[in-house]
């Protein structure tokens, strides 16, 4: 791996200093305060980059997480159980299995899966009811043959199970009937007068009969031909393939009941998860096809269509549609048209839809920015009354382990996606009969009403600038206007935070993420345990479901068998007054090694997220205190404007608006800081305090700041270091960011442009340089998808520029990028 990485960083500089010196004689367009500025902030940001090793439990710290109590021993490359009596005091048994491990308890029915109080009211009280407590969790890979009174049935229940299984697909051609739609012909007529008026050799009917074939050509090969006797064949398959895969996969029952409810509307119902493998395709129609509910339409990228692959996937339900649209002689406009009418021939005959708004697999393991392309189809439906209504239903699925390992690091260090093929396909088949990936889970929002989507739903003036900002995809249909493009890129916005909502840690995430935060230089398995034990009650707190159940000691073992690979175990032995032999646990943080790593830490990182900004906005405001105030003030308790704390808030969540959804479109940020921080204060970290005129006029010269409420920061050691433990969640991020701002001011004092994609690899090759010389806190700063983030906000907010003539961006408003690296290097700790 340190080959590969010094190979690509030679490669990177060669490039970077052959363009780099045509310009060195060029002069420089930065004037000496802005130099002064920059320099100012490199060294204190310099200055902040240390270790942090902190107690995490801020109700006590816990004398055994200093490194300095153990003795590091043998090194083991697996955790084993022991015969010793001292060291079976914190090591429980480790079985080859986890069915005694993995205990879901029965928990309520949580209200993250409901829908929008404000947007979609009625759609709210439809389906769920508060306090109604589930039945727990439901395998489905197990059937119970109970249930069936047949020899056959009790003998052989998978099968009997999956013969009688209920499959409704439409006896009619839908192709034929999308050929015919007046959209369709439409679409053929003007794509056939711009090829004959472009000077082509054609005249108008010959253009229209190629222009016939092209639209036969695209119906039929994206469109579905379900089989249900291959339908049947596969769900027996998958019973035996997922049960060498799964421990288990898991479904709430109360979402099962659910599901089931809305299935009674005879309303199509379109699925919309979260895209994290090629597996997702297979367990969502596996899991709806044994739950009792029509087994979806799925929509899947071309570069699946595959010989012999893509013939299956077709025959299951499949249907292909274009990663990229050829917008050269309006081609697209037929493909759109043909795509559009498919779709909708699709609803109106009552079949469900699947399809991934983040349109590829997420590399960072949290949700990604949605592509509103498909959604704006099923709006215009509904606007257009050709389906009466649409019933969205959100999903989330977890897995205890990563499926596709290897294309996360490879791609997050800046290579290229590895194009999919039919032996590439045999290759996965064949290694996932000996992979054990633990257990899955698949979770469900409430559904919600389309149309009363679009009635009612609302968008908040900060989030309208927001997502005007950032609407400029061309995933939306260009035929759209403005109102409609707000509305559909408000509706993807509200979906993927219902999806982050409605999302379960395994056990996994949670201990990746304590080893990724508190114990980065490696921690004792007693003191592990404790953390998952406290960070289990404080997910819960939030009303959050985990997707393991049972004891602490049982789930961190557990997890720490499936991450074997990304942790390093050894021997070591406490000597805090008695001498007892224990578990060290050290994670792997080398390059690229720890974006695997990173990868289960993001499905925690969002229910902190908010959190996370508080911390550092305090941070910020704290910092602007101890520069206002006398030496040594700042060693008293520190009172700090709400309003102040709130605006820096939503200013911090404004810049990381591409890495997390902290509200829906519906929300004001304003309001969501404002309740976090009310958080804070009732867990009496923050204590509201009434403070003097001549106190409050330090913050400036605004009359009614001695009005406003001001806040007391708690001068606990618990509370202190529970801050400095949440600002480590945001802290690769904001690393990240400020190394691309500082990339960016630098690369204007050489004139060095260059297009979005080699912009992103070269700033990754200088944050790989800083990396190499132990100038980083956090290597996931080198994270090709944070980078690219930044790159993609620092364009909507109008810092960089697109030149359309050679396609290269340009940094347009130098002082105010400058103003966010000094922001950033205030929010950090």
């Amino acid at each position: 791996q340190n080959a590969l990485i010094t190979v690509r960083l030679d490669t990177c500089t060669a490039a970077r200093l052959s363009r780099s010196g045509q310009c060195l004689s060029k002069p420089r367009l930065m004037d000496d305060e802005q130099r002064k500025r920059l320099s100012s902030v490199c060294e204190k940001w310099e200055k902040r980059t240390r270790p942090h090793a902190m107690a995490l439990d801020p109700r006590q710290p816990r004398p055994h997480s200093d490194r300095r109590q153990y003795t590091r021993a043998l090194k083991k490359p697996l955790i084993e159980s022991s015969t010793s009596a001292a060291a079976a005091s914190f090591v429980p048994t480790i079985g080859t299995s986890s069915g005694d491990l993995v205990r879901h308890a029965r928990m309520k029915y949580l209200n993250v899966n409901k829908c929008c109080q404000t947007c979609v009211p009625y759609s709210r009280k439809k389906f769920c009811v508060d306090g109604v407590t589930s039945s727990g969790v439901k395998d489905i890979l197990k059937v119970n043959p109970r249930k069936y009174n047949s020899w056959v049935a009790r003998n052989l229940p998978v099968t009997y199970h999956v013969w009688n299984m209920d499959t409704q697909f439409p006896p009619i051609d839908l192709r034929r009937n999308t050929l015919q739609s007046q959209r369709v012909r439409k679409a053929i007529e003007q794509c056939a007068q711009v090829a004959s008026a472009g000077g082509g050799c054609h005249d108008y009917q010959s253009a229209l009969r190629e222009q016939e074939k092209r639209a036969v050509s695209i119906v039929y090969g994206m469109s579905s031909a379900v089989s249900k006797t291959l339908l049947r064949v596969a769900n027996w398959t998958l019973f035996w393939l997922l049960a060498r895969l799964f421990n288990g996969v898991y479904v709430d029952r109360g979402h099962i009941m659910m599901l089931r409810e809305a299935n009674k509307g005879q309303i199509p119902i379109i699925f919309l998860p979260g895209h994290k493998s090629h597996m997702d395709y297979v367990l969502m129609s596996f899991v709806l096809a044994n739950i009792g509910i029509t087994v979806p339409h799925i929509a899947s990228g071309d570069n699946l269509s595959l010989w012999g692959i893509g013939w299956l996937i077709k025959h299951l339900g499949g249907f292909f549609i274009k990663r990229k649209l050829d917008t050269t002689a309006g081609k697209d406009v037929l493909y759109r048209k043909c795509l559009h009418e498919y779709m909708v021939e699709l609803l109106t005959t009552g079949q469900n839809i699947e399809f991934f708004m983040e349109g590829s697999r997420s590399r960072s393991g949290k949700p990604g920015m949605p592509k509103a392309g498909l959604l704006s189809v099923l709006v215009d439906s509904v606007k257009e009354g050709t389906v009466q209504d649409i019933m969205i239903v959100p999903v989330s699925i977890a897995y205890d382990k990563l499926m596709e390992k290897n294309f996360v690091p490879h791609e997050l260090m800046g290579g290229s996606k590895t194009p999919e093929t039919f032996l590439s396909g045999l290759k996965g088949a064949w290694a996932l009969l000996t992979y054990k990936a633990g257990s899955a889970r698949v979770d469900f929002a409430e559904p919600f009403s389309l149309q009363e989507f679009i009635s009612n739903g609302r968008i908040s003036k900060q989030s309208l600038l927001v997502l005007s900002q950032m609407s400029g995809n061309g995933s939306i249909s260009p035929s759209a206007n403005d109102q409609e493009r707000k509305l559909v890129s408000a509706l993807s916005h509200h979906i993927m935070y219902q999806v982050t909502q409605c999302s379960v840690p395994m056990a996994t995430n949670m201990v990746a993420f304590l080893l990724m935060t508190e114990y980065r230089e490696g921690v004792a398995l007693p003191d592990l345990i404790s953390s998952y034990e406290w960070l289990e009650e404080k997910i819960t707190t939030k009303g959050r479901a985990v997707g393991f159940s049972g004891e602490p000691a049982e789930a961190v073992c557990y997890a720490l068998n499936l991450l074997s690979e990304l942790v390093e175990v050894s021997l070591c032995t406490r000597t805090n007054g008695v001498t007892v032999e224990t578990k060290w646990i050290t994670p792997c943080l080398a390059l690229p090694t720890v974006f695997r790593l990173h990868y289960y830490f993001n499905q925690v990182s969002p229910l902190f997220a908010l959190d996370s900004v508080i911390a550092c906005s305090m941070q910020r405001v704290i910092g602007t205190f101890a520069e206002s105030g006398d030496e040594g003030e700042v060693q008293r308790p520190i009172s700090i404007p709400k309003d102040k704390l709130i605006t820096e808030g939503v200013e911090l969540c404004r810049l990381l608006v591409r890495e997390f959804f902290f509200a829906p479109p519906c929300v004001d940020l304003c309001t969501v800081v404002d309740e976090a921080i009310d958080s804070f204060i009732v867990a009496d970290i923050l204590k509201v305090k009434q403070v003097g005129p001549s106190q409050a006029s330090r913050y400036g010269d605004d009359e009614d700041t001695d009005r406003a409420t001001w806040l007391e920061v708690s001068h606990d050691s618990a509370h202190l270091e529970h801050l400095e433990f949440l600002q480590l969640v945001l802290d690769p991020f904001l690393e990240a960011y400020f190394l691309t701002a500082t990339s960016l001011l630098e690369r204007r004092e050489r004139r060095d442009n260059c297009d979005e994609t080699q912009l992103g690899s070269d700033i990754q090759e200088e944050a790989v340089m800083k990396w190499r010389k132990g100038l980083l806190r956090n290597e996931v700063s080198c994270s090709m998808d944070i980078i690219r983030n930044a790159v993609k906000t620092f364009r909507d907010m109008d810092i960089l520029s697109l030149d359309q003539t050679d396609g290269h961006l340009h940094l347009s408003n130098p002082d105010l990028l400058l103003q966010v690296a000094e922001s950033l290097a205030e929010y950090r700790p």
